[in-house]
């Protein structure tokens, strides 16, 4: 899908910079072919599509936002409409509900989130990066030896991270990105 255009809602989301997702990709490169890939906070589904673009064997984009969510389905339908249906699923949802519910389909071997940035004066309705940590430990939906990717501004602090052990944590100008895995002794109990 290189170099194709995709809509960006211009004030709700912050899309992921070419040169951040070019980082991941290639730090995930052996990791992605043939590998579930859950994109929460998706917005425009630029990082969903890349996985997918580079052999992922299914995609879940998690988008809340009514007004992004159509943005996404948009850009999914105009550059992944040549994959097959199976392996590509959309879903409008709030993130915790949707780990909650169990919709979630299974176990996921890479899961990316792009939460909103933290702020100073933290509005009450933008969970912090360490409930979310909490949240995926919970739900189980992180596979055995999975990896979750936590996009975050380059200025926030680590998340209290009980139980996951933090594999990498690189800036990229305004960005960071930080890789966890959960601790041996919780995969043995899952």
């Amino acid at each position: 899908m290189r170099g194709r255009i995709l809509k960006v809602p211009s004030a709700e989301v912050r899309p992921t910079q070419d040169r951040v997702r070019e980082a991941l990709f290639s730090s995930l490169q052996c990791r992605i072919a043939g590998a579930r890939f859950l994109d929460l906070f998706a917005g425009s589904g630029a990082v969903g599509m890349e996985a997918l673009s580079r052999g992922a064997a299914s995609v879940c984009w998690v988008e809340s936002s009514l007004r992004v969510f159509k943005i996404l389905q948009s850009n999914l339908a105009k550059l992944a409409g040549d994959y097959d249906d199976e392996a590509k699923l959309c879903l409008r949802s709030d993130v915790f509900a949707f780990m909650r519910k169990g919709t979630a389909g299974g176990t996921y071997d890479i899961i990316f989130a792009d939460p909103p940035y933290c702020k100073k004066g933290r509005r009450s309705d933008i969970p912090s990066p360490s409930q979310l940590l909490n949240a995926i430990i919970a739900s189980g939906i992180l596979a055995p030896d999975g990896l979750l990717v936590l996009e975050q501004g380059a200025d926030e602090p680590l998340p209290e991270h009980s139980g996951w052990e933090l594999t990498r944590d690189k800036r990229y100008g305004g960005t960071r990105l930080r890789v966890f895995r959960l601790n041996k002794e919780l995969e043995s109990e899952a």
